[in-house]
């Protein structure tokens, strides 16, 4: 039988176009494949959080996806703060609106927290002028970390990967890693932030986040940041230290959900998950949101210029790190010293003893220095 060349046509163009369909990836799935462009950033709109007397579910609604390119000039941080860093000439300026999430519940809108998801030096340049003043002020700083467990395969294991700003009114979450390494096109911005003396970084355990940036990230090897204020040092209680969970219980009556999957999940991925984005942006909020609340309380102890003056005899990071690698070796000695029997040095050997009393007195000079923060705590764990 026959085919008529005009049958034969229409055939080809179809067998083409199924195979154009058959071998391209569904569209959503192409938008959220961000290895294909160098630079990218995504806008969600997170709920308030939850009182704890109540704790509504708040519905929502997700728009449809889209492509949009911004075009913009070169902006300064903080409106007039500027190190000499320039993006302007960014190589690309794409912003993936993929996901913006717009929430209805009972609350007002000015609660709800928008948070940029971003590597792009040039669009994080634009949020940094928008949203950190030029004059004293406070943000909250967090990191997030791989952590170390089996089901996870990655080359960043109990290193930093993801970098969060936030005010208490936008969040900024940062990944450090792309395509399996590291990418330093943000890192003189954060540097610049970082280092301003007049800019308070907020956050619960924030010297231990900082000195992780500085060991184990390229990039952030000269890193000395400054007017570091760590908020989960304020419980009345000196062993023990207040997470963010707790203080936004206690001085904000809201609830802070911290779940297991997404604190053991790999933040190495790109693109993180909405979930994950969420977590990051509000432990960062939280830290500044803590410290504006202690501000309305106690206004002239908590003062943001009485507090960078304060900060200013803070010890240096590179005395931290030094500080954090004698203390992590002086308790492996110390184990394997004490292993196999109990704590007390009583059935050691003399010269044992005495080494293990060395040990002790390196753990004791190299513990955190409560004498800054010794007249500001104030807080109650409940």
């Amino acid at each position: 039988m026959m085919i008529s060349q005009r049958k034969l046509s229409v055939l080809l163009v179809l067998l083409q176009a199924h195979l154009r369909l058959a071998f391209t990836p569904p569209r959503g799935h192409r938008l959220r494949d961000f290895s294909r462009d160098r630079f990218f950033a995504v806008e969600h709109i997170l709920p308030p959080l939850a009182s704890i007397a109540a704790t509504p579910r708040p519905r929502h609604r997700t728009t449809l996806s889209r492509n949009g390119t911004m075009h913009t000039g070169t902006a300064i941080l903080g409106g007039h703060r500027n190190n000499g860093t320039d993006f302007g000439s960014s190589r690309q300026d794409t912003i993936h609106r993929q996901h913006i999430q717009h929430y209805i519940s009972d609350h007002d809108d000015k609660d709800a927290l928008p948070v940029l998801y971003t590597n792009d030096p040039k669009v994080l340049n634009r949020w940094l002028a928008d949203n950190i003043p030029m004059e004293p002020c406070v943000i909250g700083f967090d990191t997030e970390s791989v952590p170390d467990v089996p089901w996870i395969h990655s080359d960043f294991k109990m290193r930093p990967v993801t970098i969060q700003l936030s005010t208490c009114t936008a969040s900024v979450v940062i990944p450090l890693v792309q395509n399996n390494r590291y990418c330093r096109a943000c890192i003189p911005l954060l540097e610049t932030v970082l280092e301003d003396e007049t800019i308070i970084k907020s956050g619960a355990g924030i010297d231990d986040d900082l000195v992780d940036l500085k060991c184990q990230v390229p990039g952030f090897k000269g890193l000395q940041a400054r007017s570091r204020f760590d908020v989960g040092l304020l419980g009345v209680a000196k062993d023990r230290r207040l997470g963010l969970k707790a203080l936004t219980r206690i001085l904000l009556q809201r609830n802070l959900e911290k779940p297991k999957r997404l604190t053991v999940s790999d933040w190495s991925q790109s693109p993180l998950s909405d979930d994950q984005i969420a977590y990051a942006a509000r432990d960062a909020w939280c830290g500044a949101a803590v410290l504006e609340e202690l501000q309305r309380l106690d206004s002239e102890t908590f003062q943001t210029d009485a507090l960078i003056d304060l900060l200013r005899s803070q010890p240096p990071l590179h005395r931290l790190a030094k500080n954090r690698k004698q203390r992590q070796s002086a308790k492996k000695q110390l184990k394997s010293y004490h292993h196999g029997r109990n704590h007390t040095n009583q059935h050691l050997p003399h010269q044992v003893q005495q080494q293990v009393s060395q040990l002790q007195q390196v753990l004791k000079e190299t513990q955190v220095d409560l004498t800054i923060v010794e007249p500001l705590r104030c807080i109650a764990d409940e």
